[in-house]
């Protein structure tokens, strides 16, 4: 069911949404019931904030204050991990924890439609003086024979590591089955991102060993 509204905006608010349309290329009217579906979407979470304030807030500026916190936090913190991981633009975040007390941050990332590595999804882990890497590759069953996956699960274990690998405090590689994937997961441990292979990196490193293994 669809309801009908007619409204009116500034002229300049709709030349800037016409520019923000053409530049994903789509038309101003599909814009606008994309960013009222998504509001609707999120709706209890905006009410839920409205709450939390002190003072009377209107709509407009839950959201304000909400897209600019986003927007700096992307740019700022999320955006700077993929940055150093070398891999901005091919992955974005899709949960996260932060424990002030313990000084402990978790930012998990998946690959976006359309990214070519061999990589689905990373973690990253932020400790005082300690970083942990973790990728995860996945290899369906039923298209690769039982005879290649342990194959796979024999070499994994002693594949000569790249130059990068020999900088890290520690490292690990585990295969985890079930009956639909295989998970290829890597552990990389630093005391700074600067030491950690970058995920493209650790990609031409999967990449390599599956070859060996024969997973196409």
């Amino acid at each position: 069911m669809f309801k009908r509204i007619s409204l009116n905006i500034p002229e300049d608010s709709y030349e800037k949404l016409a520019s923000l349309s053409d530049f994903y290329n789509q038309d101003v009217k599909n814009a606008i019931v994309g960013i009222l579906d998504l509001v609707g979407q999120q709706h209890q979470r905006i009410i839920n904030l409205g709450k939390e304030y002190k003072v009377p807030v209107k709509l407009n500026t839950i959201i304000s204050h909400a897209l600019f916190t986003g927007f700096n936090s992307t740019y700022l913190l999320f955006n700077k991990i993929l940055e150093n991981l070398e891999v901005k633009g091919l992955y974005t975040l899709s949960d996260l924890d932060i424990d002030l007390d313990e000084d402990y941050m978790w930012f998990h990332y998946v690959a976006l439609v359309g990214c070519n590595l061999q990589i689905d999804e990373f973690s990253v882990i932020l400790k005082p003086g300690l970083r942990i890497l973790r990728t995860v590759s996945h290899i369906e069953v039923e298209k690769v024979s039982n005879k290649i996956l342990r194959k796979l699960k024999k070499i994994a274990p002693k594949v000569e590591l790249p130059e990068e690998f020999h900088e890290l405090d520690d490292y690990n590689i585990e295969i985890q089955e079930d009956e639909e994937f295989w998970r290829i997961e890597i552990d990389c441990t630093a005391e700074s991102l600067v030491y950690l292979p970058s995920v493209n990196r650790i990609s031409e490193f999967v990449v390599q060993l599956f070859k060996k293994a024969g997973v196409k």
